[in-house]
């Protein structure tokens, strides 16, 4: 099922590939309850990245992320101490194509790389998706200014804290 998915995904970025797209594609059915079959996922997902690596007309062009809005929250396993922490730590990760920082500058791709393993939040990802639309069409990024977000391509503080970034104590 996972391979459908997955090429529904590749045919439609290349249908258009040409024109530019933003697609979302959820998940959650692989390991929303439980994680005992992810691994049935392991080929079609490894095929899948290996053939957008390969696809240079789609990788050169494309953002790809992939997250998660928490970790395991089933079994035994989240009543321990380590259990309670991974599930209140979701995944996040993000592919920039090179060709990114050509276009934007390589002051803007800088901030994005160093803000790697620092405390961030949904609406920072929120905030950075605004500064991909500000960046495709203005060349610049946005201008919005609040207190509970920042943006990738802003410098983040390692020394952030969850008070700081708006978290609750509970997370």
């Amino acid at each position: 099922m996972l391979k459908f998915h997955l090429d529904y995904a590749t045919d439609f970025m290349n249908a258009y590939k040409h024109r530019g797209f933003f697609g979302f594609l959820f998940l959650n059915h692989y390991s929303h309850d439980t994680h005992e079959n992810l691994e049935w996922c392991d080929e079609d997902l490894l095929n899948f990245l290996i053939n957008f690596d390969q696809e240079k007309s789609i990788s050169n062009n494309t953002i790809l992320i992939f997250m998660a809005d928490h970790g395991p929250r089933f079994s035994n396993f989240r009543k321990s101490l380590k259990g309670f922490l991974r599930e209140r730590n979701p995944f996040f990760s993000i592919y920039i194509p090179s060709l990114f920082k050509e276009r934007y500058g390589e002051e803007i791709y800088s901030k994005f790389l160093s803000n790697t393993n620092k405390l961030l939040t949904p609406f920072d990802i929120h905030r950075t998706f605004l500064d991909f639309i500000s960046l495709e069409k203005a060349r610049s990024l946005s201008n919005l200014n609040d207190s509970r977000s920042i943006s990738l391509f802003d410098e983040i503080d390692p020394n952030r804290t969850c008070k700081q970034a708006g978290i609750d104590l509970i997370w």
